[in-house]
C-alpha cells in the first residue's frame, strides 16, 4: 500500500484578513464616536438656544426696573455676571460650549445686542433693533436667532461678532469681515449710508 502524503489545507483566514476585518471594525468604531460627539454637541446647542429665550425676558426686567435703560444688562463686552439670573444664563452658555467662550453683549439706554456661540459654528443672538441681521417676521426684533447670510457663502461660521449701537460687526473663520444694522453715518464701514438687514460684505481682503 503506498502512502501519500498527507496535504495541509490552506488557513481561509490570513493574516491580511484579519487586518482587514480589524480596519473595518476600527472605521466602523470612529463613526460611531464621531456621530455620538454630533448628538452631544448639538444637545448642548439646543441647551445654549434655551438658555438664550431667557434673555429677552430679563432685559425687559432690566429696563423697567432700571428707570427704562439696558445699561446694566452688560459689562463690559459679556452679560452682567452681578446680576444673578444673567449669570445663570452666562454659565450655562460657557459650558455648554466647546471653547468655554461667554456670551458677547453691548447694551445703551434704549438698545443691546447679545450673542452666544454654538458648537456648530452659528452664534445665536437676541437684539432690541435688528442688530442680528435677520429681516425676517419670525426673528427680527422679537425672537432669538442664528445669525445668516443671505449674499456670499453658507454665513453659518463666524469667528467673533460684536454689536454696537443698532449695527453688528463680525467676522468669519474665511477671515472675510461682515457688517449689517443701522448705517446713518457710515459706521458699517460700505462706504456709504444705507442701512443694512443682512450680513454685507466689508471690502474684499481678509483678516
Amino acid at each position: 500500500m503506498i502512502n501519500y502524503p498527507h496535504k495541509t489545507k490552506k488557513r481561509d483566514f490570513t493574516l491580511i484578513k484579519l487586518l482587514v476585518v480589524m480596519s473595518i471594525i476600527a472605521i466602523l468604531a470612529a463613526t460611531v464616536i464621531v456621530s455620538m460627539s454630533r448628538a452631544g454637541a448639538r444637545a448642548r446647542d439646543l441647551r445654549i438656544i434655551s438658555t438664550m429665550a431667557q434673555v429677552r425676558t430679563q432685559a425687559r426686567l432690566i429696563f423697567t426696573e432700571g428707570g427704562f435703560s439696558y445699561t446694566t444688562l452688560c459689562t463690559g463686552n459679556t452679560l452682567n455676571t452681578g446680576n444673578p439670573n444673567l449669570n445663570i444664563i452666562q454659565q450655562e452658555v460657557i459650558t455648554n460650549n466647546d471653547n468655554n467662550t461667554p456670551t458677547t453683549c453691548y447694551s445703551t439706554t434704549d438698545a443691546f445686542c447679545i450673542s452666544a456661540p454654538l458648537n456648530n459654528g452659528q452664534h445665536w443672538c437676541t437684539d432690541s433693533t435688528g442688530q442680528s441681521g435677520r429681516s425676517d417676521s419670525a426673528c427680527a426684533n422679537t425672537n432669538p436667532c442664528i445669525i445668516v447670510l443671505a449674499t456670499e457663502g453658507t454665513g453659518t461660521t463666524w469667528s467673533s461678532v460684536s454689536a454696537g449701537d443698532g449695527h453688528t460687526i463680525a467676522t468669519r473663520t474665511d477671515g472675510t469681515l461682515w457688517s449689517w444694522g443701522y448705517n446713518n453715518h457710515g459706521e458699517l464701514g460700505l462706504g456709504h449710508t444705507t442701512n443694512r438687514n443682512i450680513p454685507t460684505r466689508v471690502g474684499t481682503g481678509t483678516t
